[in-house]
């Protein structure tokens, strides 16, 4: 219907419509291959917090957790590899889903589809020292009480 709609507003009509009058399988065909610098992709889901994660905004971080050491004179915790944690959350979905996305003809570049997290979902913390040690890892569930077969 998109597609439908943009090529009225420029006064285009579509070429292999289908009986709904609408831009088909075969005309999307067509564009693709008339567009070889478009690609249709499985698109990995992401949240919509981790999407929001950018370079700078990691720098920032570390830049104003080293000027809190500073302030309480803690610059010794650095030096230390088994104070130094290293955590990290990953979700499994239990209703793993996403959508074909379109999007540039670069073959080692993901494609990524925001999704929200209301299906539910299994979250796996693993934590590490910067000595080499391994916390036990902590699994969080929305059950009050764990299935069985998980």
């Amino acid at each position: 219907m998109s597609v439908k709609k943009y090529l009225q507003n420029n006064g285009r009509e579509p070429r292999c419509l289908n009986k709904s009058k609408t831009p088909g399988r075969s005309w999307f065909e067509g564009f693709l291959k008339r567009h070889p610098e478009i690609k249709q992709k499985h698109a990995e889901s992401l949240s919509k917090a981790r999407a929001a994660v950018t370079q700078d905004r990691i720098h920032g971080w570390f830049d104003e957790i080293l000027d809190n050491f500073k302030e309480t004179n803690l610059q010794d915790i650095l030096r230390d590899p088994t104070r130094i944690f290293n955590g990290d959350k990953s979700g499994f979905m239990l209703c793993p889903k996403s959508g074909n996305v379109l999007g540039p003809n670069r073959s080692k570049e993901d494609f990524y589809q925001i999704v929200s997290a209301e299906k539910g979902q299994i979250t796996v913390m693993a934590t590490f020292l910067a000595d080499g040690k391994i916390v036990p890892p902590t699994l969080i569930s929305p059950y009050k009480k764990m299935p069985k077969a998980i």
